[in-house]
């Protein structure tokens, strides 16, 4: 009997801890960022960039690495064609960075590149490192950031930590702008509705994907009001298109 009344008495202790964690994340006050990258109406689409060169519309997906002459190149390590020339040849445009590399100091490079395209591109900055993502930050902090991995597996943790649906989400650290993650990572789910809700609550952007079939682009609408999908499958992303089409082409005509 007196175990039970322990017990009891260190769940409710528990419980308490958990919602003065919950509320004091609550009572935090997120400012919304106010770039002109979050200007676009949605639902954007993102592509791989040599996918959307036609498409001024779309977001262009960019994978970076240090190439072996030391310059910032796209696509591969081996690859010849630079970061500056593709964004010299495409002004104007709405892009996602990818760093694929955790190479010394290339977050002082990307900055130095970056510098001139700023006024005219609208850029936000991704890697899977969270140390790329950091760095980068404190050299670019007037520009847009996504999110890693680790984030999306932090987000799904916390909400998984409190026996209420949304768990301690409202307390889980999160220093990006725009929150980019898969549907899953092996077995573990990391996106619900509850994460989106979160994230909307902060005036944070939500992305989802890689998306390579129809039923993770049917799972990722299901979440709620998503403010992008990131398409990896072309047969996927051109079926986006055309129904997008077909639903504005049916749309009335206001009066």
């Amino acid at each position: 009997m007196r175990f039970l009344a322990v017990l009891a008495g260190t769940c409710l202790f528990v419980t308490m801890i958990m919602g003065t964690i919950y509320f004091w994340g609550l009572g935090q006050i997120f400012p919304k960022f106010d770039h002109p990258f979050f200007a676009h109406s949605g639902p954007w689409v993102v592509v791989p960039f040599a996918w959307s060169d036609q498409n001024p519309e779309v977001v262009s997906w960019l994978d970076i690495y240090r190439g072996k002459t030391g310059d910032l190149v796209i696509d591969q390590e081996s690859s010849t064609k630079t970061l500056v020339s593709v964004l010299s040849e495409n002004p104007h445009r709405r892009w996602i960075l990818n760093i694929k590399q955790n190479a010394m100091d290339i977050d002082r490079q990307l900055a130095t590149v970056l510098t001139p395209f700023l006024k005219t591109q609208e850029l936000v900055i991704q890697s899977e490192f969270d140390v790329v993502l950091r760095s980068t930050h404190e050299e670019m902090a007037n520009t847009p950031f996504g999110s890693s991995q680790s984030d999306s597996l932090r987000l799904a943790s916390f909400q998984g930590m409190a026996p209420w649906s949304n768990g301690l989400l409202p307390a889980v650290p999160f220093k990006g702008d725009i929150l980019i993650s898969a549907l899953k990572w092996r077995s573990t789910r990391l996106l619900s509705p509850e994460i989106i809700n979160e994230m909307h609550r902060r005036q944070k952007t939500v992305i989802v994907g890689p998306l390579s079939t129809a039923e993770e682009f049917s799972q990722a609408q299901s979440l709620g009001p998503i403010d992008g999908f990131y398409f990896r499958e072309k047969s996927l992303y051109q079926d986006f298109l055309t129904s997008a089409a077909r639903h504005k082409s049916a749309a009335p005509i206001a009066q």
